[in-house]
């Protein structure tokens, strides 16, 4: 199970799903830091949604995370 970000990435509200358990999904470079601030491994986290851009990807790899959804 991954959480959306995008549905609330208020810091603390994301460090607590990480602490229940859950993956985090991504589709932003800003909710990628977000995820990675918190203590999200790169492995526990999913990339998804349309328009991600090349920068965007690049950052994802560079950070580690393998999972990528394509639109």
């Amino acid at each position: 199970m991954h959480y959306a970000l995008k549905c609330n990435g208020a810091p603390g509200v994301v460090e607590q799903v990480r602490a229940a358990g859950v993956g985090a999904e991504v589709s932003t470079g800003f909710e990628l830091h977000l995820a990675l601030q918190v203590g999200f491994a790169p492995g526990d986290i999913v990339v998804n949604g349309p328009g991600t851009t090349p920068a965007f990807l690049a950052a994802c790899i560079d950070a580690g995370v393998r999972l990528v959804v394509v639109d």
